[in-house]
């Protein structure tokens, strides 16, 4: 007699993609991003940048102060939080 296993439902596996998110001064990089679609919010959920797909490995955002940041990187729903202080 063979044991059935049922078929896992939902997400079974996700690659986590690597990306370096550095910050300095009022700019935000972002490496590892070659293709991807990446998109910068203000904590009030405005996007203040994006670009359609990175033609570079890093992508140089230049952001009006310091503060807390949001950014959506390729399709997924993740995003990464940028906190910048003094």
């Amino acid at each position: 007699i063979d044991a059935v296993m049922p078929k896992p439902e939902g997400i079974s596996d996700i690659e986590a993609a690597q990306y370096t998110i550095v910050t300095s001064g009022n700019q935000i990089a972002v490496g590892g991003c070659r293709g991807e679609a990446i998109a910068l919010y203000d904590i009030m959920g405005r996007r203040i940048a994006h670009t359609a797909a990175a033609t570079d490995d890093n992508q140089l955002f230049a952001v009006p102060s310091q503060g807390i940041y949001i950014l959506r990187i390729g399709s997924s729903a993740s995003r990464k939080i940028v906190v910048m202080s003094k």
